[in-house]
């Protein structure tokens, strides 16, 4: 078996942000395009994530087409900026989402998103 560089990311001085994340229910994280990084990854740590509890990641594919990435337990989503992407509100009965949240910047780039 042979290993693919999900990140393929250029030779480059890099710096790398990992955060543990419990996104709260009625919460969502608008629309944004984390512009300021070179790469972006979700990776959902809920072992169970019931659909109807919402929190879905949704991703401007193109001009109208809006995609939708349900969490699942050690699902990984890379965003490769400046792609627009959003989350739904989780219902009131969900679990705290668990995620990592791992971003990669070139060294001296701004912080921030836009």
């Amino acid at each position: 078996a042979q290993i693919e560089p999900i990140l393929e990311l250029p030779e480059e001085d890099y710096s790398w942000e990992i955060v543990y994340t419990l996104g709260g229910r009625l919460s969502f994280i608008p629309w944004h395009d984390d512009g300021y990084h070179v790469r972006a990854c979700t990776v959902y740590l809920n072992e169970h994530w019931d659909r109807n509890w919402a929190g879905t990641f949704l991703y401007e594919k193109g001009p109208d087409d809006i995609r939708a990435i349900y969490p699942e337990h050690n699902k990984g989503v890379v965003v490769y900026p400046p792609v627009q992407h959003t989350t739904t509100m989780p219902t009131i009965d969900a679990p705290l989402r668990e995620s990592l949240q791992i971003f990669v910047k070139r060294e001296g780039a701004k912080v921030g998103y836009n």
